[in-house]
């Protein structure tokens, strides 16, 4: 098995729990927060990060899908040469390949 390298959402709150909790620690201490301040203020903070997951990860796959974004990818692959689109190509009676059909592509008879 291989060691998880990726931290999960869960584990990042419980490191931001972490965290406020000593901050909250320090400033109660300090006397520039009450006890019941600093637990309404972490459950608040808790709830927005909660929040501000999904909200990033949707923002995240709108950029990753964009047209640009996909052909970007594509075109990273190390057995990917060129990637070329023509919006005339639809038109011009090309058949297009369906998800995990193999593609053999020849270059034209000259």
């Amino acid at each position: 098995m291989q060691p998880q390298t990726a931290v999960s959402s869960d584990q990042w709150l419980v490191i931001l729990r972490y965290l406020l909790s000593t901050a909250g620690g320090y400033a109660v201490g300090k006397g520039w927060l009450t006890t019941s301040d600093m637990s309404a203020l972490t459950s608040v903070l808790i709830q927005l990060a909660t929040a501000a997951v999904p909200a990033a990860m949707t923002i995240w796959a709108l950029l990753k899908t964009t047209k640009s974004a996909k052909i970007a990818s594509a075109q990273a692959l190390p057995d990917v040469q060129v990637i070329t689109t023509d919006p005339k190509a639809a038109s011009a009676g090309v058949t297009l390949a369906k998800p995990g059909e193999q593609v053999t592509v020849t270059a034209p008879k000259s």
